[in-house]
């Protein structure tokens, strides 16, 4: 769409973008991941869109410089995984020039994001499900069908899934 508007100053730019966008896609999905790892209702989900994604497309220099911002808004909008995305898409699909280690830096950070947030979410997401009694799970286990499977196969069961064993990668479970 920005090719046909004349948005794209340079193509291999662009191509050269999309490691960036994909690391930023993972970014994104991990903190996605923390989000749904916390709520208790369906309510919660309202909180993560009010105080993360709308913040976001505001403050992240989409539509103007993070630098026309007061100083206190332009730390937050640095706090910001789409920010430091944006200053490394930019000048990429424009044409202009961007430093390597300025661009290695804002993907890195990216990249730093990722990994915290979906530790996070993984650690949550265990220690929720662990939290499940034992019979739901070889329960819920058996509804899915693993459950007969991985006593058959002579593997245990954990108490977060039921499927620790044979069926999957231990670190699922």
């Amino acid at each position: 769409v920005g090719a046909s508007w004349g948005g794209v100053g340079s193509f291999g730019g662009a191509l050269l973008s999309l490691p960036g966008i994909f690391v930023a896609s993972c970014a994104f999905a991990a903190c996605g991941l923390a989000a749904t790892a916390h709520p208790k209702s369906w309510e919660f989900f309202s909180y993560f869109f009010t105080f993360w994604v709308t913040p976001m497309f505001v403050f992240s220099g989409v539509f103007f410089g993070v630098d026309r911002f007061p100083d206190y808004i332009e730390w937050v909008a640095w706090g910001l995984p789409m920010t430091h995305l944006i200053e490394v898409v930019r000048p990429l699909v424009a044409g202009y020039e961007i430093g390597l280690l300025a661009a290695l830096g804002h993907i890195a950070y990216v990249a730093a994001l990722a990994v915290v947030a979906f530790i996070a979410a993984y650690r949550h997401l265990r220690t929720r499900l662990s939290s499940v009694p034992a019979a739901q799970s070889a329960d819920r286990a058996c509804r899915l069908g693993h459950g007969a499977a991985t006593r058959a196969a002579g593997g245990s069961r954990s108490p977060g899934c039921g499927l620790r064993g044979r069926l999957g990668p231990p670190w699922l479970c």
